[in-house]
């Protein structure tokens, strides 16, 4: 049997189960024709929904202008896939951009594939489709990738990696964006390329580590990040050299460093003193400055004593 001749058989047998389902055909202004178990269709623009699966946060005005302007001088070349919703309307599953450019030029109708698939699928091809542009921020890909999960459209950690095509170890760094505090992400939602994944992981980890108290400085990491003053992976580092804060521990250290300047002009270093959370550390250059410390500090607690002065 000729693969011409199956070709034909199927459309026929699925031109069939329209006929006989009618409420799962596309109610389109014009459909014309079916290929494989795909309706094509004109559909009217004003019947179509967005896919919640769409990577991107940001639908620039620029880049819809620009599609315009390729559509009125060459026509829509490539058809925007659908599916149709219980409700009469239709889902995008790829070609916003040309959807909403056609909206722009004033078109009532779009060409447009109508695939039959289920929630699952749909998800998958959305995401794969819009994956296979370029430009995505590590944020739009986390949001992707969160999407997945949350509604377990994929099995196991390796094959989230798979079918986004990066190493494991990306993943949990992708996860990190959902695990920064939720002034970080509203900000996030409104600049996606702001810090990447690599700056998300060590925010996470500073957030875990210093809570609620570390929100300011980590929101003024992200815009040091954003604004090419620091690195993403020299951010830890940054934070504990600009505000003392330890990358491990939240504590703020107090650091000294006491030079002496002898009568002919030379310098030389007497000792240093730390402070973080109340622990003192003192280093003494000199032995005579330490035992002089000693005494002192030994009068100091003698002082604030009460009762036995002894010392155990």
């Amino acid at each position: 049997m000729s693969k011409k001749l199956d070709q034909a058989r199927l459309k026929a047998a699925i031109a069939a189960n329209m006929a006989a389902k009618p409420e799962n055909a596309p109610t389109a202004a014009e459909v014309v024709g079916v290929d494989l178990g795909v309706e094509h269709a004109m559909i009217p623009v004003d019947k179509i929904d967005p896919s919640p699966y769409q990577p991107r946060v940001l639908i620039k005005d620029q880049d819809v202008d620009e599609k315009a302007e390729d559509i009125r001088a060459n026509g829509q070349l490539q058809p925007i896939q659908v599916r149709k919703m219980p409700n009469g309307r239709y889902e995008l599953i790829d070609g916003e951009h040309r959807w909403r450019a056609m909206i722009k030029l004033g078109e009532p109708l779009i060409r447009a594939e109508v695939k039959r698939i289920f929630d699952k699928e749909a998800a998958l091809q959305a995401i794969s489709s819009n994956l296979k542009r370029k430009g995505y921020s590590d944020f739009e890909l986390a949001r992707s990738i969160k999407k997945v999960e949350d509604e377990s459209l994929i099995g196991t950690v390796s094959e989230l990696a798979s079918f986004f095509g990066c190493q494991v170890s990306d993943i949990y760094r992708f996860r990190a964006f959902f695990e920064l505090p939720k002034e970080a992400i509203q900000m996030l939602n409104l600049s996606p390329t702001m810090i990447n994944r690599v700056a998300a992981e060590k925010l996470k980890s500073f957030f875990k580590s210093h809570g609620e108290s570390s929100i300011e400085i980590i929101i003024t990491a992200m815009r040091q990040i954003e604004s090419g003053a620091v690195p993403a992976s020299r951010i830890d580092s940054w934070i504990e050299k600009n505000y003392g804060v330890d990358k491990k521990t939240n504590s703020k250290a107090i650091v000294e460093k006491f030079i002496s300047k002898s009568k002919e002009g030379q310098t030389k270093a007497t000792g240093s003193y730390n402070k973080r959370n109340g622990v003192f550390k003192l280093e003494f250059q000199d032995q005579s400055l330490a035992e002089e410390f000693d005494k002192l500090a030994r009068d100091f607690f003698k002082k604030h004593s009460e009762g036995d002065e002894t010392f155990q």
